[in-house]
């Protein structure tokens, strides 16, 4: 018959106790480091959230702060523009009139960089020429004809007379000039105190790149930057949005500096409400793009993305961390898997997220929201191997010190079970030993448990083995010398009786 063969008492303890070290242990351990990652993703979520609310609310104060800024400093150039504007106007009414019509002015760059490069003619109300309408001339060749008679008349009357005339028509265009140059003069002035004003402000505001005084027909009247002056502005977005109330335009690449740059417009009021023209304010970026991309808290590979919605896609709309050349070139497929958070923080969406794709398909953190004052989206986000760096390293501490545990528990479970197995084991090699007939056996068992008791009792059943076995060997031995004493005497009879029948014989003979 096969016996199965099955586990050893001692295989089966050891398998026990590892069972009861290993599986609580590693439960534990795995526990542990689920609560530890799912605790450091919640720590850097809500550190994200923080460090995006604070900076499109920074965002949105330095706006709110450059509007204000723009308002005041149109305010403080009422004062130059209306002495321009009167000094200008009657230098308009004292001028005499002119032969050839006024070429047109030349629009702004940012002009031709949106038009592609056309021109751009502005519609004006054209002065009417001297000599040009018959009647005028008609006109003028009658009072031509009427000083002659005069003249015919005043010679009649004396030589004296006539001769006072042309001395008093002289001083009266002399005067008249004079009059006229001093209203020149008064323009020039008042231009260059507006110049001034203007050189100051930006000397003080480092925040502006230029600073353009437009009238409110489109003309660049004056500008910290020479080559403007003069061009026309008309068509532009800035202006014609600034003439209503403070506008902002968004961000795009300047002609002029081949850098991004952004304007704010506003009107410039008389304290009658009158428009007297509108001032736009190009922004130096820098420290915009300095406040975006502040990296305080986000690691090596942490970054801030802001975006805005145009044509079906969300445009960057500053350079990040990983792409210094994002703004206005990289863009976000609306509805595309990567970029998600972008998308919806262009929505006006609040939200954050542990396992999200950036633009570049890669795992991160991220948390976005909407920044109001642009209509822009704005996402703060980590890679999320980074984040969880720290406990990639607490995870691999942990598990290094569960190993070693669990090496301890083997060891530990070895030892008890070799320690709770020897005396069965001593047991087994006794019994073995008694089966052959050895009750020569001495256990050296001493413990007080149940192997303690079970070697007690083991050695009194040798004893009583050893006992019965004596006497049952003194029994027999007994019997034998019973029985070769029986022997004995039958065989004594046996020769007695036949010494008996020998003697016998003789006699008979």
């Amino acid at each position: 018959m096969k016996v199965k063969r099955t586990w050893s008492w001692r295989t089966r303890l050891l398998v026990l106790l590892l069972l009861f070290a290993v599986v609580p242990v590693t439960g534990i351990t795995l526990w542990n480091l689920a609560q530890l990652e799912a605790a450091f993703e919640e720590d850097a979520v809500e550190s994200l959230r923080a460090i995006g609310y604070a900076r499109a609310d920074a965002i949105d104060q330095l706006m709110d702060d450059r509007r204000r800024d723009v308002e005041l400093l149109a305010s403080q150039l009422v004062p130059h523009l209306e002495q321009m504007g009167m000094a200008n106007r009657e230098a308009e009414a004292l001028e005499p009139p002119e032969t050839a019509p006024a070429p047109l002015p030349a629009p702004l760059p940012e002009l031709e960089d949106a038009q592609g490069g056309e021109p751009f003619a502005p519609t004006a109300t054209e002065t009417p020429e001297a000599g040009a309408s018959p009647e005028a001339d008609a006109g003028a060749a009658e009072s031509g004809e009427g000083a002659a008679e005069s003249g015919e008349g005043a010679a009649e009357s004396g030589e004296g007379a006539g001769a006072s005339r042309p001395q008093a028509s002289a001083r009266a265009v002399e005067i008249e000039e004079a009059r006229r140059q001093q209203a020149v003069a008064a323009e020039a002035e008042a231009k260059a105190e507006l110049y001034q004003a203007l050189a100051l402000i930006l000397l003080d505001q480092k925040v502006f790149e230029e600073l353009l005084v437009i009238s409110e027909d489109g003309l660049v009247v004056a500008s910290t930057y020479n080559r403007h002056e003069g061009k026309t502005a008309d068509g532009l977005e800035y202006f014609q949005n600034g003439l209503k109330a403070t506008f902002l335009q968004p961000i795009f690449l300047s002609p002029i500096t081949d850098r991004l740059t952004m304007v704010i417009s506003t009107p410039i009021r008389a304290p009658d409400t009158r428009v007297l023209g509108v001032l736009a304010a190009r922004l130096n970026l820098t420290r915009f793009f300095r406040l975006i991309n502040d990296l305080t808290g986000l690691g090596e590979t942490g970054e801030i993305v802001v975006g805005k919605f145009s044509e079906g896609k969300v445009v960057f709309m500053a350079p990040t961390r990983l792409d210094a050349n994002a703004a206005l070139q990289r863009t976000v497929e609306i509805g595309s898997k990567q970029g998600r958070p972008l998308q919806e923080a262009a929505r006006g969406l609040k939200g954050s997220g542990e396992h999200e794709l950036d633009y570049r398909g890669v795992e991160v953190i991220a948390a976005w929201q909407p920044v109001p004052s642009l209509s822009w989206g704005l996402v703060v986000k980590i890679d999320y191997e980074e984040a969880m760096d720290p406990v990639h390293a607490v995870a691999s501490q942990t598990l290094l010190v569960a190993l070693g545990l669990l090496l301890m528990a083997v060891i530990a479970a070895y030892a008890v079970s070799r320690e709770l197995v020897r005396p069965l084991r001593t047991l087994k090699d006794a019994v073995d030993h008694i089966s052959r007939g050895h009750l020569d056996v001495q256990l050296e068992i001493r413990s007080s448990d149940e192997i303690g008791e079970l070697a007690d009792s083991f050695e009194r059943m040798v004893a009583a083995i050893k006992y019965f076995r004596e006497h049952a060997r003194r029994e027999e031995e007994d019997e034998s010398e019973f029985d070769s004493t029986d022997h004995e005497s039958d065989s004594g009879s046996d020769k007695s009786a036949l010494t008996r029948s020998s003697d016998d014989e003789p006699a008979a003979s």
